[in-house]
């Protein structure tokens, strides 16, 4: 039990009208374990990162 939440993948690529997130799930679920499986994916333009290279969770968890 996860308490309410669930996986979420969030994806930066160059051209998003050729990048199909129902195929980039369908992908993962054939190489993942169910519970550490993404129940959705978002496309976003940039990954937000410190100045140390570290992504910024906390930036990504507001978007949610």
């Amino acid at each position: 039990d996860m308490g309410g939440q669930a996986p979420k993948v969030f994806v930066s690529v160059e051209n998003t009208e050729d990048f199909d997130t129902s195929l980039l799930l369908k992908y993962l679920s054939e190489r993942m374990e169910v519970n550490k499986l993404p129940r959705k994916a978002e496309i976003i333009d940039k990954i937000p990162r410190a100045s140390n290279g570290k992504i910024l969770r906390r930036e990504l968890k507001e978007d949610i």
